[in-house]
């Protein structure tokens, strides 16, 4: 019973430091903000393992530029509680791409609604509607995704990821 109980705290831990470090990061995006651009990065600009994992297959589709922003999720379906990682767009796609036990792993986000878009003064979130998970939702553990200040603005998270 103490070891479960013991594993069970270190993986929630996990979670925890990970969202802890990202509010961080969320903080230090705030203080310089004047220094920062506010949208997508194109692919030149994405981290090299991102990049990696999307290329040689057909994940994403062909068609507009490909571009992402760095990203905070919680509530992703196969993904950790609380998991940092890039937002990747190219036509109608989305991507949640992250690294877990430094293995790259990736979920698809197309699938989820934005419900709702929120900004506060040290982050965006877009809360998302899984069609596929209504039971997680009702409970209070809808998946959302934060985006630090010097990410997309609200309007362009507005455009990409709120079906018309």
């Amino acid at each position: 019973m103490t070891l479960v109980f013991c594993l069970v705290l270190i993986l929630f831990l996990r979670s925890l430091l990970r969202a802890f470090g990202y509010a961080i990061r969320l903080m230090l995006s705030r203080v310089f903000l004047t220094f920062g651009l506010r949208r997508w990065r194109g692919a030149n600009e994405l981290p090299e393992w991102v990049t990696l994992e999307l290329e040689g297959e057909d994940i994403l589709p062909t068609g507009g530029p490909l571009r992402g922003t760095p990203g905070g999720a919680s509530s992703l379906p196969g993904a950790p509680h609380f998991a940092v990682g890039w937002v990747v767009l190219r036509g109608g796609a989305r991507i949640f791409v992250y690294k877990k036990k430094r293995i790259v792993q990736r979920v698809a986000i197309g699938t989820m609604n934005a419900r709702d878009l929120v900004e506060t003064d040290f982050f965006r979130r877009v809360d998302l509607a899984d069609p596929a998970r209504t039971d997680r939702q009702t409970m209070g553990d809808a998946p959302f995704i934060l985006f630090g200040l010097v990410g997309p603005s609200i309007e362009n998270l507005s455009a990409e990821l709120v079906a018309p």
